[in-house]
């Protein structure tokens, strides 16, 4: 990816945490204290916080996550290959930055308007996350930082690929099951915790499989 095309990017991110700056500023005076922190899987505050917190702590964590993901490249012992795959290296950042970034709304809005459900929102938006994801899992170059990394996916370049493929498809399933899990609002913790543990165990498996197919020891 070209230098001009990279500051424009970090120039879009740098204005998301603005953004989300100001909308926190802008419902300040609106926000309860406490304010609630988290919900449980079923949607009910189990956790509240200061106000400052509610409209500080996630901005804060992305200008973090913008200024790790800058430096990254630069101490993987691999840093050679983010150029292989840096156009989907910048869609990787932008779709974790942009869930912050929604995760960060959709806090703010349920905490104005508690009478609505927060599970169909954060369904949707880890959905979106996943199946964009999942369309580039692929292509992710070898590397120590990004993409799934096991004992033998960095072992070897060919699991690594392959694992990845899967991986791929795996994040567009667990997508759909999101979406419709976004209507349907039953079973939502069962639902998740066995997508999850699919997404993660079975690349894991793969991956070892495909180590020792390969005959290597």
């Amino acid at each position: 990816m070209t230098s001009k095309k990279t500051l424009a990017l970090l120039g879009i991110k740098l204005w998301l945490v603005v953004a989300m700056l100001l909308t926190g500023r802008a419902v300040y005076d609106q926000l309860p204290e406490p304010t609630p922190r988290h919900r449980n899987i079923q949607g009910q505050v189990d956790g509240y916080w200061t106000k400052m917190g509610a409209v500080f702590s996630i901005p804060l964590i992305v200008m973090a996550i913008i200024v790790l993901f800058r430096f990254l490249p630069k101490i993987d012992p691999k840093k050679a290959n983010y150029e292989k795959f840096g156009n989907t290296w910048e869609i990787i950042q932008c779709t974790i930055i942009w869930f912050m970034a929604y995760a960060h709304f959709i806090s703010l809005f349920m905490i104005l308007n508690p009478e609505y459900s927060i599970n169909s929102f954060m369904l949707f938006g880890l959905g979106a996350m996943f199946v964009l994801m999942g369309n580039y899992m692929g292509k992710i170059k070898h590397n120590f930082f990004v993409g799934i990394k096991t004992p033998r996916t960095i072992a070897d370049e060919d699991v690594w690929k392959k694992t990845h493929r899967l991986s791929g498809w795996l994040w567009v399933i667990a997508w759909l099951i999101f979406l419709a899990e976004a209507f349907i609002l039953k079973y939502i913790a069962v639902t998740f915790i066995i997508t999850m543990i699919i997404v993660v165990l079975v690349p894991m498996i793969y991956s070892y499989w495909l180590f020792r197919n390969r005959g290597i020891r």
